[in-house]
Order: structure tokens, then C-alpha cells, then sequence
């Protein structure tokens, strides 16, 4: 399992010393911790999974290994979700002329069978 927390490892291993149950069973769960808030002036648009370059990640088993050793030929990606409603979430980084070149003609198709 991945864990994306928004807190530096530091933190957590702080709030797990002073008794936190729930931080130390959630990353007695944990494979790859993603460690660090996410910072807006410090955008990552290289390493896939975060959002900053600021975030770091932790291996805390084996299990990811192999995941965490790629990471330098895995490209970052934006996925692109349209929903039955219409409605249209976007996760990851595009310069703002690529998205929207991608998202331009979303509004102007008919619903399938109309």
C-alpha cells in the first residue's frame, strides 16, 4: 500500500513516540510512504505520485521495491476522468495550454445515442 500523508517522516515518527496508535497502524500498513506536504511554489512535474518536489519517498518493506527502483524511467502522468454525469476530474500536471488543448472540445460532443 501507498500512503500519502502530507506530513514529513519526522512528524510521524514523532506522533507515533508520543502514543499515536492510529499513525503507527497506518504505517504498519504501509509499503511507500509519500512524506511531505504538498508545497504550490515548489511544483513537481517529473517523478510520478507527488505533487512537489519538496515530498519525498520512503520505502518502509520490500514489497515496493522494484516500483521505488523505477521511479526514475516512470514518467509522470495525467489521468483524465469524465464521469456519467459529465462532470470532469483531472490528477496530475499539464502546462495549462496542454490541458487545455486536451479538455477544448469536451463540451461540444452529443451523449452517445442522441
Amino acid at each position: 500500500m501507498m500512503t500519502f500523508t502530507g506530513y514529513r517522516t519526522d512528524e510521524l515518527h514523532r506522533a507515533v513516540d508520543a502514543g499515536r496508535d492510529d499513525v503507527a497502524a497506518l504505517l504498519g500498513e504501509t509499503d511507500l510512504l509519500v512524506a511531505g506536504p504538498f508545497r504550490a511554489d515548489r511544483i513537481d512535474r517529473v517523478r510520478p505520485w507527488v505533487g512537489s518536489t519538496n515530498q519525498e519517498f520512503v520505502l518502509l518493506t520490500d514489497r515496493m521495491a522494484d516500483s521505488l527502483a523505477d521511479l526514475a524511467s516512470t514518467p509522470d502522468r495525467l489521468e483524465i476522468v469524465v464521469g456519467v454525469s459529465g462532470r470532469v476530474a483531472v490528477n496530475g500536471w499539464a502546462a495549462p495550454d496542454v490541458l487545455d488543448e486536451l479538455l477544448a472540445d469536451l463540451g461540444t460532443r452529443l451523449p452517445t445515442g442522441s
